[in-house]
């Protein structure tokens, strides 16, 4: 995908005018670079939006005036990064060290960090970074690896003590400065499809080596706090956090059951199940949106649904959308009222939702 799309990322004004010429294309030394179909990382204000580009580059790009701003070359085929929830930092993994290179919001070069701990010797382990705003901080974890960092961009963050410390106020060990430092988290049992509950000190993983339960991780103490009993191959990568009714609440699909387990966070009980049309279901979601959006895999007739979960009663809502083709990404405008539907198939589609009213007000042909 070489060019950006404004309607993508912010608020859609002018919906038809949007879509029909692209906002810019990027460019390095006059040569196009071909921007990763994966999303981009939008600063804090929603003004500026970083990509990742087959090509190696880290591309910054001004919504506002529709232009590019600058560039980074990291690497090989680069992907999208993590910007900081203050917007002063972006981090990049480079794919050929499998390490992490944290820039400034200009893309100059900050920080390098070493790969993660592998999951075997000389195995791929490949980070994967999430903001984390609530922290302050970049959560990185690697596929089935057994260590899990976080890296804190607070300037008020505490030292980092290493291994087993009586108090730490009696100077029993060394310290490291928190600020841009690695907090490791070394578990007994490796995890991989990661999800992070960004308003919480939470991390949730798939143990594949403990009959893949889901095992809950408190980053402040550093260790597994709690399993969750959940088969049919549950999805923790894919589960969305939300608002029901004060009730801070995990829903997370499984692979192999047409159900979505709804998890209360304090209880770290399973307080619904829901049907869903199939098993293998992705969900969508915005903090300012009312519902869940409910995905299902392309059926043999090629076709797929989308549902409607409302977040206060946990039940189905709106006209079941079917559509042709799959479901690869819902993108929301910055602030949730707007939501693009990409559908992979002939017609590389993508279709504009109203998120409050969930009727769909635009159909896009984008050309890949």
């Amino acid at each position: 995908m070489r060019n950006l799309w404004l309607g993508l990322l912010i608020g859609f004004a002018g919906i038809a005018g949007c879509y029909a010429n692209p906002v810019f294309t990027a460019e390095v030394d006059g040569r196009q670079v071909s921007l990763v179909d994966g999303g981009a990382a939008v600063s804090p204000d929603g003004r500026y939006a970083y990509w990742g580009s087959a090509d190696g580059w880290i591309v910054k790009s001004d919504l506002q005036n529709r232009s590019q701003v600058t560039k980074a070359h990291i690497g090989e085929r680069v992907g999208a990064p993590s910007v900081s929830s203050d917007g002063r930092w972006v981090l990049v993994v480079d794919p050929r060290s499998r390490g992490l290179k944290l820039l400034d919001a200009d893309l100059q070069l900050v920080l390098g960090y070493p790969a993660p701990q592998a999951p075997a010797k000389g195995a791929a382990c490949i980070p994967v970074a999430r903001d984390a705003p609530a922290r302050k901080s970049f959560v990185i974890g690697c596929a089935g690896s057994p260590d899990l960092w976080e890296i804190s961009y607070d300037p008020n963050a505490g030292p980092i003590f290493d291994g087993l410390v009586h108090d730490y106020r009696n100077g029993e060990a060394i310290s490291r400065p928190g600020f841009l430092g690695i907090r490791r988290t070394l578990l007994d049992i490796p995890m991989d499809d990661l999800f992070l509950e960004s308003g919480s000190p939470y991390v949730l993983g798939l143990a594949r080596l403990k009959d893949d339960s889901v095992e809950v991780v408190n980053l402040d103490i550093r260790r597994r706090v709690a399993p969750l009993a959940l088969s049919g191959e549950p999805h923790p990568g894919a589960a969305v956090a939300f608002q029901s009714k004060g009730t801070r609440m995990i829903a997370m699909p499984h692979g192999t059951k047409a159900v979505v387990s709804v998890i209360d966070i304090q209880s770290w009980r399973t307080t619904r199940v829901l049907n869903t049309p199939a098993p293998g279901v992705l969900l969508w979601s915005h903090p300012s949106s009312a519902y869940i959006w409910v995905s299902t895999p392309v059926d043999s007739a090629g076709k797929s649904t989308l549902t409607f979960v409302d977040k206060n009663t946990l039940a189905y809502a709106g006209a079941t959308q079917e559509l042709t083709g799959t479901v690869d990404h819902i993108t929301f405008s910055h602030a949730g009222k707007y939501a693009v539907v990409r559908l992979s198939g002939r017609d590389n589609l993508r279709r504009v939702y109203d998120a409050y009213t969930l009727r769909q007000v635009a159909t896009v042909p984008i050309d890949p």
